[in-house]
């Protein structure tokens, strides 16, 4: 999205819908230049609203519609039956380039606060509060005895962010957000993600099933995430010695020439079958494995103790290229 100052008169602005309003199943036209075709006006209905393109882009909120969009129509406008802007066009998903009825606009609420931002500041600025999250998965839910799929879940805080000084804990699930409900993770990233750095929310999540409210700042989020290194060694340790684990996994001690963010307790993901139910679950080669369920791991003893004690699903806290997630392997 871009803010443009057009220096003439005689032009209509058109009406901004208010934020919310929209439903699945309204009557939407969608508006643009198709194919060099100028002034199309196609129409439709919503089809979904909160669409994860799951493009890779760190904030994906998309309404979905099957109004004819076609290649051309990105930057026009979608319109309610009252003639009120809800989205602007962007995308479609398609094989042959043409429509399939499944097309994506930005909703209202981002074209908002991206037009606040770029006339006050020039730029947008995001805001984060610090913490890694995942959605909850049947198995995640079941390994760790949360009750409900809804919710972000937290894998990791960081150190001196706004999250820690809330008082946020890893496997938290942030349930509300700033008063509004947080389904999965990427309601949570994109609620943090329009509120201006420097401004407070209120955050509800659970912890042991119990619901806790607390004020959270908003800060900046930087424009490069951090960079870690993480050396996928052929050396399993010391005395390079590996276990089976997880029906097609392979664990040793951690390498010494592997370089960890996260320190040196844990294992090591020496081996993943790809046909495993391990590497199903999502655990890969040169993972490095810190929690199993409620037990902290600093070594092999640790792990073959963890994984004897219980008979699975296990929750595990893994660390993956610096980054903290949490997996469910049965």
């Amino acid at each position: 999205l871009a803010l443009l100052k057009v220096d003439t008169r005689d032009l209509t602005d058109i009406r901004l819908a208010k934020t919310g309003e929209a439903k699945v199943g309204d009557y939407v036209i969608a508006v643009g230049n198709p194919f060099g075709l100028s002034s199309t006006v196609t129409s439709g209905i919503i089809s979904a609203l909160g669409r994860d393109q799951r493009s890779g882009d760190n904030y994906s909120n998309y309404i979905q519609t099957d109004a004819s969009i076609n290649p051309g129509n990105s930057g026009g406008a979608l319109i309610n039956s009252k003639g009120e802007l809800i989205g602007i066009n962007t995308a479609i998903l398609s094989r042959s380039g043409g429509n399939n009825g499944i097309g994506f606009a930005v909703p209202i609420r981002t074209v908002k606060n991206v037009i606040k931002q770029l006339r006050e500041n020039g730029e947008v600025k995001r805001g984060r509060i610090g913490v890694n999250i995942q959605p909850v998965t049947p198995d995640l839910r079941d390994a760790l005895n949360l009750k409900s799929l809804d919710g972000a879940f937290i894998a990791e805080v960081r150190k001196d962010t706004p999250a820690e000084k809330a008082g946020l804990q890893a496997e938290d699930v942030i349930i509300e957000f700033d008063g509004e409900e947080v389904l999965d993770h990427n309601d949570l990233r994109n609620l943090v993600g329009e509120l201006q750095p420097g401004t407070r929310a209120s955050v509800t999540y659970l912890r042991d099933g119990k619901r806790r409210t607390a004020r959270i700042g908003i800060e900046a989020a930087p424009e490069v995430a951090d960079e870690t290194v993480t050396s996928r060694s052929s050396r399993y340790g010391d005395d390079d010695k590996t276990i089976e684990a997880f029906d097609g996994a392979e664990v040793s001690n951690i390498p010494d020439d592997v370089e960890l963010r996260g320190g040196s307790d844990g294992v090591y993901v020496a081996k993943v079958d790809r046909s495993s139910k391990a590497y199903r679950s999502g655990l890969r080669r040169g993972d490095v494995i810190r929690r199993v369920g409620r037990t902290d791991i600093q070594n092999l003893d640790d792990f073959e103790d963890a994984i004897d004690a219980g008979e699975g699903p296990y929750a595990l806290r893994v660390e993956t290229q610096g980054q903290t997630r949490y997996l469910a392997v049965k």
